[in-house]
This record gives structure tokens, C-alpha cells and sequence, in this order.
């Protein structure tokens, strides 16, 4: 990181030196987009970033992955004299598997199973989890308008997501078969994470499939180029 300011600045007490520390996701939470003003693009790292000025604070963000690369502050700004700007960023390291492992600790116990004739409040009860999975990722503007899902004598069980944005939309199907084998998906090979998928494309709709486990997983859209599909697939949990 670089950071440019002369020895009489005093630094907010916030998160320094980006907001990216605390606010990437689908949205970095400091940038509103009612009131950020777009004004063109720049270069950082080698990554074309999109520019927007709020509240006297430029900012050049990495729209494909939601990353701040470098913050700037107008002259009239208490803070007129900062910037600061990525000098070293690495993307899409893969972490070993051991990452998301969990171990309980020596001293960890089971709970013991509560009697179904045992009075019980609401709020002690813990629901059970879903099977299915949810992206962590999802296109910035987009938002969950619909979802259903079905079970059927043979266990098997759906469910559909969708998010949109204005006109635009795309689709998360996923279908548990926990009794029998799941058919492989056919289509070009591309790789989503730890699944080996494959795309296809039906009229101007492209669907990315795969399986994971007794999970038949599906993201597709009229939309979205396929290497959104891939970014969603891989945030899927």
C-alpha cells in the first residue's frame, strides 16, 4: 500500500488503508449508487478500474471483483492531503482445502438429544440447515426477488433462486437426489472452483451445470457472460 500525507494529518478512525478491509463483498458498503458520481477510468495495478467521486472522496474500484484500489480526497476535505492507493494486491490465490476444515476443540461436548415431551421454547429451538447452497457472490444491483422449492415420495428434492436487476436476471436451480446416481451434465468443460462444469448455451441463454455430491447444480442467464456465471458458481456454500 502507499500512502501519500504531510506529518500534521490526522487519520480518521476508521479502517485504514482502504475501506476494502472491511467492505468487500457484493457491495463496498461506503459507496452509495444513488449518489456516486461515475467519471471514467483508471488504471491501477494493470486492472481498469471504473472512477466515482462521493462526498469530496474519489474512488477507484475493481468493479469485477469489488475491490477499492486507490482513494483520493478533494482539496476542501479535512483530508485533502491523503491518498492512498494498492501497490501490491494478489486475486484468486487457491487456499488448500485445510482452510475450511473445522475442528472442534478437545473439550467440546454433544449435545444431549431433547425429549419430544419436554416443554421447549421457540427460541432455544435450532432450525434445521438447508441442503441446498447459497452464492456469496452476486453481481453488484442485484437482489433475491423470487425462490421455490418441492419435494417429491422419492426424496428428491428442488430449488429455485432468481436475482434481478431492472430487466436483467439470472438463475440458480439446484436438485438433491440423495437415493440415486445424478446424471453428468453435458456441454463445454470449464473449471468452477473445485467442480469441473460444463456450459452450454441454449438460444441466448448460457447454463453452467455441474454436480457436487448429491447436489445437480445449475446457474445460468440471458444476462450475465459466462465468467460471472463462474464467479457465482464458485461463491456458491
Amino acid at each position: 500500500m502507499e500512502e501519500n500525507h504531510s506529518p500534521g494529518t490526522e487519520l480518521l478512525s476508521v479502517p485504514f488503508p482502504l475501506v476494502s478491509n472491511i467492505a468487500i463483498g457484493p457491495l463496498v458498503s461506503y459507496l452509495d449508487p444513488a449518489t456516486a458520481l461515475p467519471a471514467g477510468q483508471e488504471t491501477v495495478l494493470g486492472v481498469l478500474g471504473d472512477v466515482y467521486k462521493q462526498g469530496g472522496v474519489t474512488w477507484v474500484l475493481d468493479s469485477r471483483r469489488e475491490f477499492v484500489m486507490k482513494q483520493e480526497f478533494d482539496a476542501d476535505q479535512p483530508m485533502s492531503n491523503v491518498k492512498i492507493e494498492v501497490t501490491k494486491v494478489e486475486f484468486d490465490r487457491k487456499l488448500p482445502a485445510s482452510t475450511w476444515v473445522f475442528t472442534p476443540p478437545s473439550d467440546a461436548r454433544r449435545p444431549q438429544p431433547v425429549s419430544s415431551t419436554s416443554q421447549v421454547p421457540d427460541w432455544a429451538l435450532t432450525p434445521i440447515p438447508s441442503p441446498f447452497h447459497t452464492p456469496g457472490y452476486v453481481p453488484r444491483g442485484f437482489v433475491s426477488r423470487s425462490g421455490a422449492n418441492s419435494a417429491n415420495r422419492e426424496g428428491v428434492k428442488t430449488d429455485r433462486s432468481t436475482w434481478e436487476l431492472g430487466d436483467k436476471s439470472f438463475e440458480v436451480s439446484q436438485v438433491l437426489r440423495p437415493s440415486g446416481p445424478l446424471s453428468t451434465p453435458i456441454g463445454t468443460p470449464v473449471a468452477a472452483g473445485e467442480f469441473n462444469a460444463v456450459w452450454v448455451t441454449r438460444g441466448d441463454r448460457i447454463e453452467l451445470a455441474w454436480n457436487a455430491g448429491d447436489l445437480a447444480i445449475t446457474v445460468s442467464s440471458s444476462d450475465l457472460p459466462l465468467e460471472e456465471l463462474v464467479r457465482i458458481a464458485e461463491s456458491l456454500r
